[in-house]
């Protein structure tokens, strides 16, 4: 018994020893209780959602970036966004974020893209990525941030964004075990082997399908729906956001880029607005209205402060096949989102290059 407790002993301050050399217990990047996906490789069975080839391939690395590059200090343009930019359906390689990267290179103007998007982000975890996770990138000084803005502010007033911008785990308990994660270095060894082993499973865990497949669409012929008090409170506190956003982004020293977003609830053909017909045979426009609002906002400030900004949710003509669900862009869908930025941040980046 005195031997197996000395041996326990041995093991356990051995285990004590390496979690605080190899651990960030004491020294290093600390994320708290910060609920980030690291160290991530998922497969995914995507093909009740939309046409694939096969499983694809979703990947985030130790800080959290999806995408690669030589090394932190080398990313020229990094960007934010919630869900619609994390992409977590479509495989690396064929996000927007990877088109608009390809686009760039073809041009003759290549340049390290990293994405940062994570899923129900707002502008309010955008800016809270500033104090909580981009400290923790050392050596991280993009040269221009972009940030795809607009549809998760819809919900900030309905409070279901928190916990998303927190980026905290639902549970106290699972809040305290993020903290072990986010620390331990047995942990992360365990969590990386449990990530290949699962990695193979492919499976897809959200995505309730197109909502407007076979809809009926007609021309909409009114006009701009008049906006309430809680809207107008709404907007105004957007405006605060992203007032915000652009601030941090340029004390960083990094020129910030606002990009509008469409959905999946109107289609706009040749500037012509068509909504889906209900069965009253009224025209449905709602979500149109309710997302330019947003847009216009966001177009506003861009003018206020002098940024270089993308309308893509108003130029960027969207349709059948490009989303798999009410929001999130299928890989066609993604390939027209990127391809429109790339053609939009192209002559940017030429003319910041002289």
């Amino acid at each position: 018994m005195k031997v197996v407790a000395a041996n326990v002993a041995v093991a356990l301050v051995g285990l004590v020893l390496l979690e605080l050399v190899f651990g960030s217990w004491l020294w290093g990047a600390s994320y708290g209780r910060l609920n980030l996906p690291r160290n991530v490789e998922r497969v995914f069975d995507v093909g009740k959602l939309y046409p694939a080839d096969g499983p694809v391939v979703y990947t985030r690395d130790g800080n959290g970036l999806r995408g690669a590059y030589p090394s932190l200090e080398e990313i020229e343009v990094l960007v934010l966004g919630g869900s619609t930019t994390n992409e977590l359906y479509v495989g690396d390689g064929h996000t927007w974020v990877d088109v608009l990267r390809h686009k760039l290179a073809e041009a003759g103007r290549p340049a390290v893209v990293v994405n940062a998007g994570v899923d129900g982000q707002s502008t309010l975890g955008h800016i809270y990525n500033f104090e909580v996770w981009f400290p923790n990138l050392k050596g991280l000084k993009p040269k221009v941030v972009l940030a795809y803005v607009g549809i998760n502010d819809m919900n900030v007033a309905k409070g279901t964004q928190a916990k998303f911008d927190a980026m905290l785990a639902e549970g106290e308990g699972r809040r305290w075990w993020q903290y072990v994660e986010n620390h331990s270095a047995l942990v992360r060894v365990f969590e990386i082997w449990k990530g290949m082993a699962v990695a193979r499973e492919a499976r897809v865990v959200h995505g309730t399908g197109d909502p407007y497949a076979g809809a009926a669409w007609a021309r909409y012929e009114g006009g701009v729906p008049a906006e309430d008090d809680a809207l107008r409170q709404e907007l105004a506190d957007y405006r605060v956001r992203l007032l915000e956003l652009a601030r941090r982004i340029g004390a960083w020293g990094a020129k910030a880029i606002f990009i509008t977003q469409p959905l999946n609830g109107y289609r706009m053909k040749n500037e012509v607005l068509y909504g889906r017909v209900q069965e009253n045979g009224a025209v449905d426009v709602a979500p149109y209205f309710r997302l330019m609002a947003f847009n216009r906002v966001t177009m506003d400030v861009c003018g206020e402060l002098g940024l270089t900004c993308f309308d893509l949710g108003r130029e960027l003509e969207m349709g059948e096949g490009d989303f798999y669900d009410y929001v999130h862009t299928t890989v066609q869908g993604s390939g027209k989102v990127g391809g429109y930025v790339g053609d939009a941040l192209l002559p940017y980046l030429i003319d910041s290059s002289r």
